[in-house]
């Protein structure tokens, strides 16, 4: 009798679970599903103990626990490290739309042709209006960029003119804009692969280029 009733117990727990995260999960609450599934997992952990130890004490570590269990848990991990993507997309005013990049964690833009991101302060949220008002400096002064762009390359090529074949027909690929908790306004100008095993970039904090070089 006891064995009947926990097995319609515990059919009863997992149709109800399964229909609550369906319907909470076509809402989007996804931070209340957490909860949900974390308040029943701790009950259901702590009924496991007197059904599958004399002693009536919760199982030690390295101890299996029953399906139910593992299922509940792996299920709440799932929905605990799941984020929520902001809202796409996102008015910038002059820059026009942004979209949310999933891939870059950051805002996607484009403004007279040049492709541009933009990252927020907190990941998974909208853009600050530092950060933009940073960005739309710069974009509405791309002929000062390049021209800083190539005066940065001669200064390296005279470094380093074995470069000079790839690196003169680099031009700005990517804009990216974020800003620094303690160096501000930062800008990374990527330019491109030069060979197929060297992309180029610069960096700049503020309007001043403060590096070049490339990843390999």
């Amino acid at each position: 009798m006891n064995s009947l009733f926990r097995f319609f117990v515990w059919r009863s727990l997992n149709v109800l679970l399964k229909f609550v995260i369906a319907v909470i999960w076509c809402s989007g609450h996804l931070s209340f599903t957490a909860f949900f599934v974390g308040w029943v997992w701790r009950f259901v952990e702590s009924t496991q103990g007197p059904t599958r130890r004399s002693s009536g004490t919760r199982p030690e570590a390295g101890e299996p626990l029953s399906f139910n269990v593992r299922w509940l848990m792996g299920l709440f991990n799932l929905f605990r490290s799941s984020p929520i993507e902001p809202i796409s997309p996102f008015d910038a005013g002059d820059l026009g739309l942004l979209v949310w990049s999933k891939d870059d964690e950051s805002w996607q833009g484009s403004y007279q042709g040049q492709t541009f991101f933009v990252f927020p302060a907190q990941p998974f949220t909208e853009p600050s209006t530092e950060v933009l008002v940073y960005a739309e400096s710069i974009l509405k002064d791309l002929g000062w960029l390049r021209s800083v762009i190539e005066d940065e390359k001669n200064k390296y090529l005279d470094q380093n003119p074995k470069f000079e074949a790839e690196l003169r027909l680099l031009k700005v690929n990517s804009l990216n804009f974020s800003i620094h908790k303690r160096k501000g306004k930062y800008m990374n100008c990527q330019l491109g692969y030069g060979t197929p095993d060297r992309f180029w970039s610069m960096d700049f904090h503020d309007r001043k280029c403060s590096g070049m070089g490339f990843d390999t």
